[in-house]
């Protein structure tokens, strides 16, 4: 049985939320496509920046379900402004480092306050019917891929006038999504999430992971994750590496642009594919076809090196993503109960965080050895285990096949 559901507020909740998670999105999508060339500044190898990009995992997995218990029991909104107060500071300090350790302690500042956008879908799930709660996360995902269309795009055009401006822009739009969060989203109110004694949190894990349908779903997103992780954190290298504009290796502005594509790509999926196919396919069906468009995307990026096939493999890799992600995670949503959507929430970024502490690692290790065959047929395997682990999962785990409570 739902709780019972708390008042309207006078306006609705989601876009603003929506609002929010677009300005942080277009922050850290200043950062990615520039982070590789930035740490290179510094003497980094492509193994040193895996290691970069795993010490923000690291410290993500320890911090995000602290947070997200947190949201559970303190409320959603002083969470997002503590974490976003933690990401703008991070962005200050990469655009003043001197030094590679001063850009490691600013990635490591940014795991720990990482909850954002686990903390904004706990809030965006506490407020949206259960049948609605795909298409709400959905949104989510397109805002987000506003964010990471808008953010390469600035980071194409300030990139020349050095690495670092585009990192203080980045602290700048943060604090612009803190000012949004504090003025824009509704008071909580009293939560119903509150009036239930909630469980000890590790309890609490342990009784979510007890649940098989929770089990096949943690594992098809873990290898979601895992893919996304391998690829996107030695992408910009591959780029450099394998492709070519007019002539030359793609820099930070191409591969800025090929991240603006991506991001477009999925606020499309999510805008008008994702409403079109959440009615016409079950939630197994559309996971299947996700991980299949990944396994293609992948290859063609991994084995053909011109710029048609990376585009053709950009738009179903991309549009893979776009619908994996909540597809699965509003699945998720729906299976948990109401007092543990903050800890659930938490639970799936902790477990993409220590994904992300080792993927990055490997793929440097692939990319600086130049084995990017390798580095696509891992990628392709583990689209292809996640339509084999979807395939088997239990029926419950299909939320259509439940009458909403």
């Amino acid at each position: 049985m739902m709780p019972e559901e708390p008042a309207a507020p006078d306006r609705s909740p989601l876009p603003p939320i929506l609002a929010v998670v677009a300005v942080e999105s277009a922050g850290l999508g200043m950062i990615l496509p520039l982070l590789p060339f930035y740490a290179s500044e510094f003497g980094a190898t492509p193994l040193t920046i895996g290691l970069l990009l795993a010490s923000f995992s690291l410290c993500e997995l320890l911090a995000a379900p602290i947070l997200g218990k947190a949201s559970d029991l303190f409320g959603r909104k002083r969470l997002l402004v503590a974490s976003q107060i933690g990401t703008c500071a991070s962005f200050l300090l990469l655009a003043l480092a001197p030094n590679l350790a001063v850009v490691f302690a600013a990635r490591i500042l940014g795991g720990l306050s990482a909850g954002n956008i686990s903390i904004a879908t706990a809030y965006v799930s506490d407020r949206t019917a259960p049948h609605k709660r795909r298409q709400a996360i959905g949104f989510v995902s397109a805002a987000m891929g506003v964010g990471t269309m808008v953010g390469p795009a600035l980071a194409g055009v300030l990139a020349p006038m050095g690495l670092a401006v585009p990192f203080g822009v980045a602290a700048v739009v943060s604090l612009a999504s803190i000012l949004a969060t504090c003025l824009l989203l509704p008071a909580e109110g009293q939560q119903p999430i509150h009036k239930p004694a909630p469980a000890p949190f590790l309890a609490q894990i342990g009784g979510l992971l007890a649940l098989p349908q929770v089990k096949h779903l943690l594992a098809a997103l873990a290898l979601l994750f895992m893919a996304f992780s391998l690829f996107g954190s030695q992408f910009a290298l591959v780029l450099h590496a394998r492709f070519q504009w007019q002539g030359r290796p793609f820099g930070p502005t191409e591969i800025g642009f090929v991240f603006v594509a991506a991001g477009a790509i999925n606020i499309l999926v999510q805008v008008v594919v994702m409403p079109l196919l959440g009615k016409a396919l079950r939630e197994r069906t559309l996971a299947m076809a996700s991980f299949s468009l990944l396994a293609i995307g992948f290859m063609i990026i991994g084995l053909v090196g011109t710029v048609p096939a990376l585009a053709a493999g950009i738009v179903m890799a991309a549009t893979g993503i776009a619908l994996a992600r909540p597809t699965l995670v509003a699945a998720l949503s729906l299976i948990v109960p109401a007092t543990s959507q903050g800890a659930a929430m938490g639970m799936a970024q902790s477990m993409a965080a220590l994904i992300n502490i080792v993927a990055p690692i490997a793929g440097g290790l692939l990319i600086e050895g130049q084995h990017f065959t390798g580095w696509a047929m891992a990628l392709v395997g583990l689209a292809l285990a996640g339509i084999a682990v979807v395939a088997l999962s239990p029926a419950g785990s299909d939320s259509s096949k439940r009458a909403d409570p």
